[in-house]
Protein backbone atom coordinates (compact mmCIF):
# COMPACT_ATOMS: atom_id res chain seq x y z
CA UNK A 1 0.00 0.00 0.00
CA UNK A 2 1.34 3.43 -0.97
CA UNK A 3 1.20 5.72 2.10
CA UNK A 4 2.69 8.74 0.37
CA UNK A 5 0.73 11.95 0.14
CA UNK A 6 -0.96 12.67 -3.22
CA UNK A 7 0.85 14.11 -6.23
CA UNK A 8 -0.48 17.50 -7.39
CA UNK A 9 0.45 20.41 -9.65
CA UNK A 10 2.19 23.20 -7.75
CA UNK A 11 -0.72 25.58 -8.40
CA UNK A 12 -3.03 23.26 -6.42
CA UNK A 13 -0.77 23.03 -3.37
CA UNK A 14 -2.97 24.99 -1.00
CA UNK A 15 -0.90 25.42 2.14
CA UNK A 16 2.57 26.68 2.93
CA UNK A 17 5.13 24.01 3.73
CA UNK A 18 7.68 21.66 2.20
CA UNK A 19 7.12 19.84 -1.09
CA UNK A 20 9.25 17.55 -3.22
CA UNK A 21 9.30 18.00 -6.99
CA UNK A 22 8.27 14.73 -8.66
CA UNK A 23 8.00 15.85 -12.29
CA UNK A 24 8.54 18.92 -14.46
CA UNK A 25 6.52 18.76 -17.70
CA UNK A 26 6.92 22.03 -19.56
CA UNK A 27 8.28 23.13 -22.91
CA UNK A 28 11.99 22.34 -23.20
CA UNK A 29 13.16 25.94 -22.85
CA UNK A 30 11.04 26.52 -19.73
CA UNK A 31 12.19 23.24 -18.15
CA UNK A 32 15.80 24.13 -18.89
CA UNK A 33 15.48 27.66 -17.50
CA UNK A 34 13.72 26.53 -14.32
CA UNK A 35 16.35 23.80 -13.92
CA UNK A 36 19.03 26.50 -13.96
CA UNK A 37 17.22 28.07 -11.00
CA UNK A 38 17.05 24.79 -9.07
CA UNK A 39 13.58 23.58 -10.07
CA UNK A 40 14.26 19.91 -10.86
CA UNK A 41 12.95 16.45 -10.04
CA UNK A 42 13.99 15.38 -6.56
CA UNK A 43 14.47 18.91 -5.21
CA UNK A 44 12.57 20.18 -2.20
CA UNK A 45 10.90 23.54 -2.18
CA UNK A 46 9.29 25.54 0.58
CA UNK A 47 5.96 26.97 -0.53
CA UNK A 48 5.65 30.42 1.02
CA UNK A 49 2.48 31.67 -0.69
CA UNK A 50 0.06 29.29 -2.40
CA UNK A 51 -2.11 30.40 -5.31
CA UNK A 52 -1.41 32.28 -8.47
CA UNK A 53 1.14 33.61 -8.47
CA UNK A 54 2.73 31.22 -6.01
CA UNK A 55 5.89 32.12 -4.14
CA UNK A 56 8.35 29.41 -3.16
CA UNK A 57 11.93 29.00 -2.09
CA UNK A 58 14.57 26.51 -3.21
CA UNK A 59 17.78 26.93 -1.26
CA UNK A 60 18.41 30.67 -0.97
CA UNK A 61 16.45 31.50 -4.15
CA UNK A 62 12.83 32.71 -4.03
CA UNK A 63 10.73 32.33 -7.16
CA UNK A 64 7.26 33.45 -8.14
CA UNK A 65 5.39 31.58 -10.88
CA UNK A 66 1.87 31.49 -12.25
CA UNK A 67 -0.25 29.73 -14.84
CA UNK A 68 1.15 26.95 -17.02
CA UNK A 69 4.51 26.99 -15.23
CA UNK A 70 2.85 26.03 -11.94
CA UNK A 71 0.59 23.49 -13.64
CA UNK A 72 3.59 21.70 -15.14
CA UNK A 73 5.46 21.24 -11.86
CA UNK A 74 4.16 18.17 -10.02
CA UNK A 75 4.87 18.08 -6.29
CA UNK A 76 4.16 15.93 -3.27
CA UNK A 77 3.90 17.39 0.24
CA UNK A 78 6.72 16.29 2.53
CA UNK A 79 5.68 15.17 5.99
CA UNK A 80 7.42 16.61 9.06
CA UNK A 81 9.30 13.36 9.75
CA UNK A 82 10.66 13.22 6.18
CA UNK A 83 11.62 16.88 6.31
CA UNK A 84 13.55 16.60 9.58
CA UNK A 85 16.95 18.12 9.11
CA UNK A 86 16.15 19.97 5.87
Amino acid sequence: MDCRLPLMPLDLANRPGWYEIEDVSLEDHATRRLGEMGVAVGCRLRLLQPGSPCLFQIGECRLSLRGACCEGIMVREVTAEKNHGS
